[in-house]
């Protein structure tokens, strides 16, 4: 792995060269010798930008390079470099096998390793490459706490375990401009599994790395306008800007700069990517898309339920601010797909999606002879590939949960009816009938099973959205395990799905940091357990907002359980294995009211307040609101919010006053006795009129001055809205702190971004 040996070896042999130019031996083990320090050098490039710039290749491509510059050494074992070469086109071959093995299977590593084993029995690394689990420390006493149900000495111990895991990558990988070595597209994916470590615990690493791949990818050359410059197909094209935003509006609640991203993310909907056809539907043109065009030829110009990836940020967006030229055009894309599911077609049953709609005549099927394959670039736009397809149904719940208009239900129901259907066939169901829709949905084929069905979290997020029962079944049947508990009550469903998230966490850590070359490739099997009982949500975090809490100040010690959510209600166990803290509950789910707040002991963990400490009455103001507790140590704490009434007043069309630390502009150097110019951006990301704003300039918590705003326009045209206020201010020497808060009479979406803080030092040149 050291790569000096080889270099001073190397060294070596172009010194005999010098005395002895004519020794075919020698250049020829030279020249094998410059190939291994080749493939080293294009092996730690891995996804890095400045790899890719400087040899003009992707990793992929680089990976296979070097892999057949080694085969030479790996064909003779006299070769002194005969079992470094084998270790490194193992490791290759290895990754290139998880990354690429639908076109690359892996048929080379394992025995590669297995020679090497042979010669080097103890060497760990290898042996993990060869699945052996081997168990790793993190420094924390992580035996149980007398007292901690068992809940919690599984939950404490998955997030330090995923704490010490995420910490790695942003410490020691992260640069930055938030790369982690696996290329933008990649690297985005590891972000998939980090919410519970922001969200629940609150980790200020973890959450400074998502920030940072986040803005990364904002700034990067890959990106315009919130989407790729590069035309790509859908899943590739989308995944940067979908995979780091959504998100964003948990994390940086309110701030402005991530709203406005979205915005103009999605003025590529009606802009760029989608028309009107001939039936008068909204459609995508194609799903080969970039920022600024589309691909329209045949095969190309189709729309693909996955082309819902592209929109999930708007669709967080839609939920923030109830833009209206933005429900309207996505109301337009999914009544279109409500027809064209119950259209029948070019053989397709009434009820399903099919794989593709031609953009130029609204065939279904696309350019093809089948509804269910439009013959596109990868195998996963085929309608069996139930989890890409599920993006479409995803999109119609939320735009249901906004709107709460009942046709966009329509589809889903008619997947619910199929999947209760209790007739069976006796023979082999034929491609696109009805009977092989059932069973692709009822996870009898190839890409659905009990545990691991495709759709199991849209079930889930259909049952919180819309409380209809009858997914509960489906819930209980498919479901993962917090979402089969949230139905259950069944806490066996809690610690059995443990098993698969602690067994992803406590082996092989090198195969999960230092190892990886495809950062898409670091999974963390289970973790929707962990953002389940922190937050009260079905999935990952991303799919859509529909969480019950989120938590500051909580950290791995304290173990989360939210019991119960909803519009009404929340009912949460903490455990805290540390010295008694407050932390901070923000709620998401429960509507705006009168509360009772309730805090106490749970002295048989069932979730029920055993000896009541705190009864009081507060008031819920706002969409999402931030609630205070006191969490003693080492008891099993119930926290309980119930309605007694809801807010007289929830309008939806409000303003949204925001300022964040970077709309505070300042000198970049201030000397005592300066005169310098304050100046404030203001944003209003609603979606009504700003008015008769106040702007106040606050220098260490004094007052100095305040500026008058008479409107900020609504951004309903997805083009962003703000106002500059300037002041003078004499700089005195010292630390000083600069803070904004701007004001109205008016309601908004929150206030909790109502005021930004700058520090600034005043020093003598």
């Amino acid at each position: 792995m050291d790569t000096m040996a080889v270099k001073q070896y190397a060294a070596g042999l172009e010194k005999q060269l010098q005395t002895n130019a004519g020794d075919s031996s020698t250049a020829k083990q030279l020249r094998l010798a410059n190939n291994y320090l080749q493939a080293c050098s294009y092996f730690e490039g891995a996804g890095w930008s400045w790899a890719v710039k400087a040899t003009g290749l992707s990793a992929i491509k680089r990976y296979y390079v070097a892999a057949d510059m080694l085969k030479e050494i790996v064909a003779d074992p006299s070769n002194p470099l005969y079992y470094k070469a084998l270790y490194l086109r193992g490791r290759l071959h290895y990754w290139l096998g998880k990354e690429d093995r639908t076109f690359y299977p892996d048929t080379v590593s394992e025995k590669h390793f297995t020679l090497l084993s042979s010669k080097f029995p103890d060497h760990s690394i290898l042996q993990m490459y060869r699945g052996t689990l081997v168990p790793f420390a993190i420094g924390v006493d992580l035996k149980p706490v007398d007292g901690a149900p068992l809940w919690a000495v599984y939950q404490r111990e998955a997030m330090y375990r995923m704490l010490h895991i995420i910490n790695w990558w942003v410490k020691e990988k992260q640069t930055a401009n938030g790369e982690l070595g696996g290329k933008y597209g990649d690297d985005v994916e590891i972000l998939r599994w980090w919410l519970p470590a922001i969200l629940g615990a609150d980790d200020s690493t973890a959450t400074l790395g998502y920030t940072r791949l986040a803005d990364g990818v904002w700034n990067s050359e890959i990106l315009e306008r919130g989407f790729a410059k590069r035309v790509d197909d859908v899943e590739h094209s989308a995944e940067l800007f979908r995979d780091t935003h959504p998100a964003m509006f948990l994390i940086k609640y309110g701030d402005p700069e991530y709203v406005e991203r979205c915005m103009y993310s999605m003025q590529n909907f009606t802009g760029v990517w989608t028309g009107l056809t001939p039936r008068g539907h909204r459609h995508f043109k194609s799903y080969y898309l970039s920022a600024t065009q589309v691909r329209e030829e045949e095969p190309y110009g189709v729309d693909v339920p996955l082309n819902a990836r592209a929109v999930l940020p708007g669709l967080w967006l839609a939920w923030y601010n109830k833009n209206p030229q933005l429900l309207q055009s996505f109301s337009e894309w999914c009544n279109a797909w409500v027809e064209d599911a119950e259209r029948e077609e070019n053989g397709k049953p009434a009820g399903v999606f099919p794989a593709a709609i031609a953009f130029t005549s609204d065939k279904i099927g696309g350019y093809t002879g089948t509804w269910y394959d439009a013959n596109l670039t990868y195998p996963y736009y085929r309608w069996e590939s139930l989890g890409h397809v599920g993006e479409l149904y995803n999109h119609l719940l939320g735009m249901y949960a906004i709107t709460r208009n009942e046709n966009f239900l329509r589809p889903l129901q008619s997947v619910v009816k199929i999947m209760q259907d209790s007739t069976r066939h006796a023979s082999q169901s034929n491609p696109g009938s009805f009977e092989w829709v059932k069973d692709n949905l009822s996870g009898n084929s190839n890409e659905g099973s009990e545990d691991k069905h495709p759709l199991s979290k849209l079930f889930a997020m259909a049952k919180k959205v819309t409380t209809i029962p009858a997914f509960d079944n489906l819930v209980l049947q498919y479901g993962q395990p917090y979402n089969k508990y949230d139905i259950s009550n069944n806490q066996e469903e809690i610690i059995k799905g443990f098993g698969e998230l602690l067994n992803s966490l406590r082996y092989n850590f090198p195969l999960l940091t230092s190892e990886v070359k495809f950062t898409d490739r670091v999974y963390v099997p289970g973790s929707n357990l962990l953002f389940g009982m922190y937050t009260g949500h079905f999935g990952s975090g991303f799919e859509y907002p529909a969480l019950v809490a989120t938590w500051k100040n909580t950290g791995a010690d304290v173990s989360v359980f939210v019991r119960r959510g909803n519009t009404t209600s929340a009912t949460v166990s903490l455990f805290n294995a540390g010295k008694q803290k407050q932390v901070e509950m923000r709620t998401w789910l429960v509507a705006p009211g009168l509360y009772k707040l309730k805090a106490g002991i749970d002295t048989n963990d069932d979730g029920v307040i055993d000896e009541l400490k705190t009864d009081k009455e507060i008031v819920l103001v706002e969409s999402v609101n931030t609630i205070s507790l006191d969490v003693p140590s080492k008891m099993n704490w119930v926290v309980s919010l119930e309605q007694i009434s809801t807010a007289a007043n929830t309008n939806t069309t409000v303003a949204d006053l925001a300022i964040a630390d970077r709309d505070i502009q300042l000198p970049s150097a201030i000397v005592p006795g300066q005169t310098i110019e304050v100046t404030a951006t203001v944003h209003n990301i609603g979606n009504l009129i700003a008015q008769d704003v106040e702007v106040h300039l606050i220098v260490d918590g004094k007052k100095v001055d305040s500026k008058k705003i008479d409107a900020i326009e609504a951004p309903n045209d997805l083009h962003p809205r703000m106002k500059e206020v300037k002041w003078q201010w004499l700089a005195q020497r010292g630390r000083h702190s600069i803070t904004i808060e701007v004001d109205t009479k008016q309601k908004e979406i929150t206030k909790q971004n109502n005021h930004a803080v700058r520090m600034v030092s005043v020093k003598s040149k």
